[in-house]
């Protein structure tokens, strides 16, 4: 949900500055409207991935390229935080941590609780993974050691 991105951002900065802030999705409907009102008092970029099919999101392909462009062209960024609970996107998370970025996963905790299954390789592929529970709280999930503080984080929706 949009209103719990606002404590996700202070959790995140716990962490280092975040320096790219995207949300990505099809902004065309209401459905998605609390998001583009919480990303222009946040200071998110919204990158609008319109349906190109009926039934077919392309939010998950322009989420993934998007992640990639940062990787090759921010060098002096060394982290990502990804705020999804859908394990499409581990292999974007893997891929960071084998440039040796650091990698914080934020997920709705009633999708990936147990962090079994397809849950647990997105919880897998992070550092460090939250939870945002039901009542909006970001609770920490330890899924690794203890990291050193990113200096830049770079995140997306």
């Amino acid at each position: 949900s949009w209103r719990s991105l606002p404590r996700i951002c202070q959790e995140v900065a716990l962490f280092g500055e975040a320096t790219v802030c995207r949300i990505f999705g099809d902004f065309t409907g209401p459905r998605l409207a609390g998001w583009v009102d919480v990303s222009r008092d946040l200071g998110f970029s919204l990158v609008h991935s319109p349906r190109c099919t009926n039934g077919k999101s392309s939010t998950d392909p322009a989420l993934i390229i998007g992640g990639m462009d940062i990787l090759y062209t921010n060098p002096t960024i060394d982290g990502l935080v990804l705020v999804s609970s859908d394990s499409d996107f581990a292999p974007l998370c893997q891929r960071f941590r084998q440039a040796g970025k650091q990698v914080i996963g934020v997920g709705r905790r009633a999708i990936l609780a147990g962090g079994k299954g397809a849950a647990g390789v997105l919880i897998e592929a992070c550092h460090r993974f939250f939870y945002i529970a039901d009542d909006l709280t970001v609770v920490p999930r330890d899924t690794r050691d203890k990291v050193d503080k990113p200096k830049v984080v770079a995140r997306g929706k």
